[in-house]
């Protein structure tokens, strides 16, 4: 079911789900102008086409007879699509998954990776060389969550994987200067990490308590991060930081009840789009929650 909600002062929204609970974690603009999103439906990995306005094109899902997880997707050279999150058919309790797919999002392969314990792949970005970075965390058998990002060439096979301690990776970008840019959380701060081609560390930088699910670098060499404020009902949390990771501005969005924002991108007409769920709006427990704003 897709119900639009207009008058928001956002451009448009839509919701995507039924009576279940329906999760959207990422989202991108497509080179025909619409929208990609990945997520999960009913225990299964989900991804959805919209055209420009929102409205649906197509659905696809994948996974096994557990709960498998989408959540993060991005357009590729070739017109199809890479998603990476979390599945039940690699060889520990879940292993990070990657997938890549044609323009109609048929599984052309897959790829799992297996760690020290419950590995999740959070977001996934295809790189200069064709090849794709995954960034994530695992949490091993003493009960603590670390970051890791994995290099990968073009067939999703691994070049290399680092660790960066504490903390849960959300989301990374390939940068202008051919290092990467990754979003996270660490002691319940938002956390971003700034790192070479190789992945060596060269600065990080955290922001007041919250969740930081995703992160873009901007047109104007800053970066875009989303997420959700750090109170007991959370609304989606926007921040704009320039090119050092400092904050320039921060805006948040969501009604009464729980509202979080999984992930962003900057549109062509410099606004931005943001994906998440939303318990404040919609139809059933949780819906598929899509901003547009201007710049």
């Amino acid at each position: 079911l897709c119900l639009p909600m207009i008058g928001f002062g956002q451009g448009w929204q839509y919701t995507f789900g039924g009576n279940n609970e329906d999760w959207g974690y990422s989202v991108e603009q497509t080179n025909d102008g619409g929208y990609i999103v990945a997520g999960e439906s009913d225990g299964d990995i989900y991804i959805l086409k919209t055209d420009g306005n929102g409205v649906q094109l197509w659905s696809q899902t994948f996974g096994g007879i557990n709960d498998d997880v989408g959540f993060s997707i991005q357009q590729t050279n070739d017109g199809g699509f890479i998603i990476t999150g979390k599945s039940s058919l690699g060889n520990g309790d879940y292993d990070v998954c990657l997938i890549k797919t044609d323009m109609n999002g048929i599984e052309l392969w897959s790829q799992m990776f297996s760690l020290s314990g419950v590995d999740v792949g959070k977001s996934v970005y295809q790189t200069n060389d064709g090849g794709y970075i995954v960034a994530g965390s695992t949490h091993n058998f003493n009960g603590i969550y670390e970051v890791f990002v994995i290099k990968t060439d073009v067939s999703g096979n691994p070049q290399w994987i680092k660790n960066y301690g504490t903390g849960e990776g959300q989301s990374t970008q390939q940068t202008t200067d051919g290092g990467y840019i990754v979003v996270g959380n660490s002691d319940e701060d938002i956390y971003i990490l700034k790192t070479d081609t190789y992945g060596d560390t060269l600065w990080t930088n955290t922001f007041v308590e919250g969740e930081g699910n995703s992160i873009q670098e901007t047109i104007d060499g800053g970066y875009i991060i989303t997420g959700a404020t750090g109170i007991s009902v959370p609304d989606v949390l926007l921040i704009k930081t320039d090119s050092s990771g400092y904050e320039q501005w921060s805006q948040n969005y969501g009604g009464t009840d729980y509202d979080v924002g999984k992930s962003v991108q900057q549109t062509t007409d410099g606004g931005y789009i943001i994906c998440g769920y939303t318990y404040s709006l919609g139809n059933g427990e949780a819906d598929v929650y899509l901003i547009k704003t201007d710049v």
